[in-house]
């Protein structure tokens, strides 16, 4: 990768050996050989030789194992590996072992799988994973889905990637400990139109954050917004960046990622608690060190400007694990097919 100096130091050579030659293609911006030939002639100025730094292809892993995903009762756990270089030069990373071992020595191998296997829609947002850095079409994914009992919460799983070319990648993650959504107390509940809840569960040992999640439906229905399709899902997304927080008001702390992204009648409709004949599917999903640390979602950014990596080897990546739980708000009036969310 080119360093920060390759320009400077390319104008401190010139100077060496003659009078500077303008940087024609400083920015990404090139002239064509014949123009740069002519301007160079045109300022008398001499030809520099200097070197062009190479992208160096590296391989990056991001592997997650997610309790409670697709949905309850199960556990998902996907691989997607890429490269540093993307578009024509990119190669898909084939013929991979991918291997997850527990702590009692079981094994389990994740299978090849079409690359949209790795961003197929979730419980949690409805949408294309936004985990995943890679696009589909220059990377390979490798997936596997159990049953509840497999990769437990508070288990340390450790990650074995044996490449085709003989390398090989490897890395370790300790599945947050499992919580209890406190409010509401049901899985289902019904809310007033027009009121927040505060939302609260216990704390999950050893998680990092909590990410929280909701998609909200009927919104088209319930406000008239043009280009707003009835059927429309809005989703809100906020975090709370500490074991200990566990508790945010429902809707208006969910959107803290998201609403800046929402056309303003949308942000507005949805501030204060949910418009009449809307409901709410609303997951809490709390994650480990290793997922904060890699994590780009909207202004969500904790390891700052650079990701911190925690898988190492012949390349680097990320092996990170999270823990969901959901729940379905209604906002309508009092019924008694479904309990009130505030109990």
């Amino acid at each position: 990768m080119a360093t920060p100096s390759a320009a400077s130091s390319a104008d401190d050579a010139a100077r060496r050996h003659g009078r500077p030659c303008p940087l024609a293609a400083r920015g990404g911006r090139r002239l064509g050989a014949a123009v740069l030939g002519l301007a160079l002639l045109i300022q008398g100025c001499e030809l520099v030789e200097t070197a062009t730094a190479v992208l160096e292809d590296v391989i990056i892993a991001e592997v997650y194992v997610h309790v409670g995903q697709p949905k309850a009762g199960r556990t998902m756990a996907y691989a997607f590996l890429h490269r540093t270089v993307v578009g024509s030069l990119s190669r898909p990373v084939p013929g991979a072992a991918v291997v997850l071992t527990l702590e009692d020595g079981e094994r389990f191998t994740l299978e090849e799988r079409e690359a949209a296997a790795c961003y197929s829609p979730s419980t949690r947002t409805g949408e294309g994973n936004e985990e995943v850095v890679g696009e589909p079409e220059f990377g390979t994914c490798y997936y596997l889905e159990t049953g509840a009992g497999t990769f437990l919460p508070g288990a340390a799983v450790t990650l074995d990637i044996a490449l085709p070319d003989g390398g090989g990648l490897a890395g370790l993650t300790t599945i947050p400990e499992d919580f209890r959504i406190l409010i509401p107390s049901s899985p289902a509940c019904l809310l007033e139109p027009r009121t927040v809840l505060e939302t609260v569960w216990t704390k999950s040992g050893g998680a990092r954050a909590y990410v929280n999640e909701s998609l909200v439906y009927g919104v088209g229905d319930a406000i008239d917004f043009d280009g707003f399709r009835a059927d429309d899902a809005v989703e809100l997304i906020g975090v709370t960046a500490s074991e200990a927080d566990t508790a945010v008001l429902f809707p208006d702390e969910y959107g803290a990622f998201s609403r800046f992204d929402l056309p303003v009648q949308i942000s507005r409709a949805l501030t204060g608690g949910l418009p009449p004949d809307t409901e709410a599917v609303v997951t809490i999903t709390s994650v480990d060190l290793n997922y904060v640390n890699w994590a780009r979602r909207g202004g969500f950014n904790p390891s700052g400007l650079i990701r911190r990596p925690s898988v190492g080897g012949d390349g680097t990546g990320v092996f990170g694990s999270s823990v969901t739980h959901s729940f379905r708000i209604v906002a309508g009036e009092a019924s008694g097919g479904i309990p009130s969310c505030s109990g």
